[in-house]
């Protein structure tokens, strides 16, 4: 199986619309994926969770109907993009794996990202800081891939996402 990567919708969103804090790193960050060295050797997951929640915070944030619609249908017919639905067997083998605390300690959204996560052994990308610390502390495949914010206390995870990233690709296909 190729490798996976999961976009969070925060970075979906940065990447659609241009007026967005982290658009830059979203866009360096689709580069970065889409370099011919890398462009057909993986898979980007978009969980229909993320579809729905890119979808309406962009409608939200007063995007027309129909420019949000175009922008989607694009970029769910990017190659390699692989849209996952949320299947409830994921959520049972991620409890598995947590204690009480750590599950009582995460956001829906958060324990389905990670779930999919899980299933696919995905490394996940995100711009929301409490997602990257609340599922950093159980699952070590999740990056924070941009400098901005204060109270990031890991860095612009970045490189070493995609360090990573090209790691796992020699795995599979050799240097």
């Amino acid at each position: 199986m190729k490798p996976c990567v999961l976009m969070d919708s925060s970075v979906v969103i940065a990447a659609l619309e241009s007026s967005d804090l982290f658009h830059p790193d979203a866009v360096l960050v689709f580069k970065e994926l889409f370099h011919r060295r890398r462009k057909n050797k993986l898979k980007l997951i978009i969980p229909s969770i993320v579809f729905y929640e890119t979808m309406v915070t962009l409608l939200k944030k007063g995007l027309e109907r129909k420019v949000v619609e175009r922008h989607l249908w694009k970029f769910l017919h990017l190659n390699n993009i692989f849209n996952v639905a949320v299947i409830e067997t994921m959520a049972f083998r991620l409890t598995k794996n947590l204690d009480q605390i750590s599950l009582a300690n995460l956001r829906t959204y958060d324990f389905m990202i990670a779930s999919i996560g899980l299933e696919f052994d995905a490394q996940i990308l995100t711009f929301d800081l409490k997602m990257r610390k609340k599922i950093g502390q159980f699952y070590p495949s999740v990056y924070y891939c941009s400098s901005i914010s204060s109270q990031n206390t890991f860095g612009d995870e970045t490189p070493k996402f995609l360090q990573e990233l090209d790691n796992r690709l020699t795995n599979v296909y050799g240097g």
